[in-house]
């Protein structure tokens, strides 16, 4: 990636796969926002994709091209994911605490 494009992403982390991106939406972790493969009509990507948008979570049609660029050309399955590498209390959970 060119600097511009790792100083986007240095906050977030990158899932690739769908079993990590599966268990991540499974788990409640913060994802940001889901970027499937266009062309995808079929198969666990689907499912993933129908799960974050119930959950409220941003999906995003994207070249393959791009997806390989990101992952740098890992074996993503036509599917990644940002996350939040941290999650943050609100004010209220604290004081319940």
């Amino acid at each position: 990636m060119t600097d511009k494009k790792q100083e986007k992403y240095q906050n977030d982390e990158l899932l690739i796969g769908r079993n990590p991106i599966a268990e991540a939406l499974a788990s409640g972790r913060s994802v940001i926002k889901i970027m499937i493969a266009k062309g995808t009509a079929s198969g666990p990507a689907v499912e993933i994709a129908a799960k974050a948008k119930k959950a409220g979570i941003p999906v995003q049609e994207v070249e393959r091209k791009k997806l390989d660029y990101m992952t740098n050309g890992a074996a993503h399955q036509g599917v990644a994911a940002l996350c939040a590498v941290k999650d943050y209390s609100s004010v209220e959970d604290i004081l319940a605490l």
